[in-house]
């Protein structure tokens, strides 16, 4: 018997092009187009249209000063990182930064190419504007790439950028020149405003970064990260003993009974690993943890911020201990395991009518890929948490969870003993599978007896695989007419 399930593997040549070949992986390299497009328009392509309508020497070095812009970026990057527009805000805090540069980037670019140089004061300003929208960009993109995806991707998206870069700079100097002496400066300069238009598309393709919604920037300082492949601790880890829960008087641990979780099961090791998955998979939570970073002096060693983050950890397991009383009746631990379900494991359908009843735009097939990996994740945390409790353990809700994240399905019958007494034309018997460990919302596999002319048992059939085994279904086949009751034949299942 053997069943489907995700591993890691040693990456070869299929899997790096995958890499590249991811969505946002590929946007970048339009982004990184829409970055490097206005560099040159503004320095040294601007200056050679000035040299070619013999403007003065100090004139053009004058316009060189907007190249500060760039340099001076980091003073309104926190705004970038942390402000919301008013209006673009519904696209997301990346995207909408990125598409207001680049309108910015394409009205100064078409401002520019109508006024020319007939005035020198306000060619200047339109030129500071595409420099600063470019500058304003290029902080939000930056952002864009680290937080679009994980560790295993940024190489690629780094490569991508800079390949869209670098065609930018060939678009934006030499092709800006071809097209000046075919037509003039003002068409080459209104071209390149249309061509913005690539990097707009892009934004409005792509789906905004999830850990934009769920911590600010200072997290990146701690090398952490929402996604769910990375955040999950080893088990050793999730269930250690070690951590005493020393820095809250609300707990019992610090000399104060409000109540004793262990009575109804919940240990140490549940309260524990309940509170690593809540700071996990729970935003509010998240946002919690990441604020608390701010609380430790920057001057602290290792050891203390150890100790520091371990406080707080001890703090926010106290408070989850004490949400347990809600859960201490008798069915409480399965109230619990299913309200974590349906909090941090809904079905595809209800989180796309949630978002869509919040405004959220449409989640793209990666985004969409992504999320189905975090939720059967988080249906893996639960079932382990809840392996965890000593008494009062929902076993069979634990069976079906770790059914629905094998959603093993039934590939082969193997007949080990075909029977005898079957009438052939007259019937096959009916085989019958029982329904799945994961409960009524997966699929019970169907098949159908095949017979050989002497009457007993050739093969069986599926009619479909099922979904939500995690072991191989007993399978019931109908005894021959002559006989009263039901017999079960010898047939083992196999599946993938």
């Amino acid at each position: 018997m053997s069943i489907n399930r995700d591993a890691s593997e040693e990456m070869r040549w299929g899997e790096v092009l995958a890499i590249y070949m991811h969505p946002r992986v590929i946007a970048m390299a339009f982004l990184g187009f829409s970055g490097g497009l206005p560099f040159l328009l503004v320095f040294s392509t601007l200056t050679a249209w000035l040299r070619d309508e013999e403007i003065s020497r100090s004139a053009i070095g004058f316009f060189a000063w907007i190249g500060i812009t760039y340099s001076i970026k980091v003073f309104w990057a926190p705004v970038v990182d942390r402000l919301k527009l008013p209006l673009l805000g519904r696209l997301g805090q990346r995207r909408s930064w990125m598409l207001a540069g680049q309108i910015g980037i394409s009205a100064g670019l078409f401002g520019m190419s109508l006024v020319g140089t007939a005035d020198l004061f306000v060619l200047s300003a339109f030129a500071l504007l595409v420099a600063f929208s470019s500058a304003t960009q290029d902080v939000a993109i930056d952002a864009y790439r680290i937080e679009a995806v994980t560790d295993r991707y940024q190489g690629a998206m780094s490569a991508t950028y800079i390949f869209g870069y670098r065609i930018a700079l060939l678009v934006a100097g030499a092709g800006a020149f071809y097209l000046a002496d075919f037509f003039s400066w003002t068409v080459a300069y209104q071209l390149m405003a249309a061509t913005v238009l690539l990097g707009i598309v892009t934004v409005m393709l792509v789906s905004e970064p999830e850990q934009s919604e769920t911590k600010p920037a200072t997290l990146a300082s701690e090398g952490a990260t929402t996604d769910v492949e990375s955040l999950v601790l080893s088990s050793s880890e999730l269930i250690s003993d070690a951590l005493q829960w020393t820095a809250s008087p609300i707990n019992k641990r610090s000399g104060v009974t409000l109540y004793d979780a262990e009575k109804n099961g919940f240990n140490v090791k549940f309260v524990t690993y309940l509170s690593r998955f809540l700071l996990v998979f729970d935003r509010d939570c998240q946002k919690w943890w990441y604020t608390r970073a701010k609380e430790i002096p920057k001057t602290s060693t290792a050891d203390q911020v150890d100790d520091i983050r371990l406080q707080q950890f001890a703090a926010f397991s106290a408070s989850v201990e004490v949400g347990l009383l809600e859960y201490g009746r008798p069915s409480g631990p399965k109230d619990l395991m299913n309200s974590l379900v349906t909090r941090y494991c809904p079905t595809m359908e209800l989180l796309k009518a949630s978002r869509e009843a919040n405004g959220e735009p449409p989640l793209n097939p990666a985004g969409e890929a992504r999320t189905q990996r975090e939720i059967k994740e988080a249906r893996r945390q639960i079932a382990l948490l809840f392996g965890l409790m000593t008494q009062n353990q929902p076993v069979e809700e634990i069976t079906a969870l770790l059914a629905a994240v094998d959603n093993a399905a039934v590939t082969k019958v193997v007949v080990t003993d075909p029977g005898a007494g079957y009438a052939p034309g007259y019937g096959s018997p009916v085989v019958t599978f029982p329904p799945p460990e994961a409960g009524e919302g997966f699929e019970t596999v169907q098949g159908r007896a095949i017979l050989r002319p002497s009457g007993s048992l050739l093969r069986i059939d599926r009619i479909n695989r099922g979904k939500g085994y995690t072991s191989a279904p007993k399978i019931t086949i109908s005894a021959p007419s002559l006989i009263s009751s039901d017999i079960s034949l010898n047939a083992s299942s196999l599946f993938l």
